[in-house]
């Protein structure tokens, strides 16, 4: 599956002496979830999942490699096991490793979320898209001006409006209240 060259380089980044629990851990680079990261062909890839492709072949579709040590940067193949998503997160659970409350990361990195003037929507309000620049838009400014128009002359409700435009009564609602479409 790799080329010795790889499995080599892999190697030179695990700490297989310093934890007394048995865990090999990664002593390079780790991502925001803290799991070690391991380049090849300019692709990165978690370092425990490269550790269970090099000990055990290769890994089924929709399968997770787990760590029964609870250690994220372990990449011993024996503390590593094959399991779905429904599986991780009750062993999670069982282990008391879920965020909540004050352990959550919004409570211990508030500062790391964007709000306010970091958020950006603020910084670059050029790049939020409007009316027919949404992909999911079914109107066209034209029929926006002229649903409004009609329901301005009040010979029209929102339900007639509705099935002259074939969209639904809530988006004819939106349109008129101007909680849509609030640049036209």
């Amino acid at each position: 599956m790799f080329d010795q060259k790889t499995i080599d380089r892999f190697w030179n980044y695990v700490d297989k002496t310093s934890n007394p629990n048995g865990c090999w851990e990664w002593k390079r680079n780790l991502n925001n979830y803290g799991y070690g990261q391991f380049m090849i062909n300019y692709k990165n890839y978690r370092s425990h999942r490269i550790s269970w492709l090099i000990h055990y072949g290769n890994i089924p579709n929709k399968m997770l490699v787990l760590h029964l040590c609870n250690n994220r940067k372990c990449v011993n193949p024996s503390h590593l096991i094959l399991g779905n998503q429904d599986k991780n997160i009750k062993y999670m659970v069982l282990c008391n490793r879920q965020s909540k409350g004050n352990c959550h990361y919004s409570r211990t990195n508030p500062e790391k979320l964007a709000r306010g003037i970091k958020h950006g929507t603020y910084l670059h309000p050029e790049l939020i898209r409007h009316g027919e620049q949404v992909g999911t838009s079914k109107l066209k400014k034209e029929q926006v001006i002229r649903i409004r128009e009609l329901y301005k002359t009040k010979n029209y409700t929102q339900h007639q409006l509705a099935k002259l435009f074939n969209i639904a009564r809530g988006t004819i609602q939106n349109v008129v209240t101007y909680i849509t479409w609030k640049h036209v």
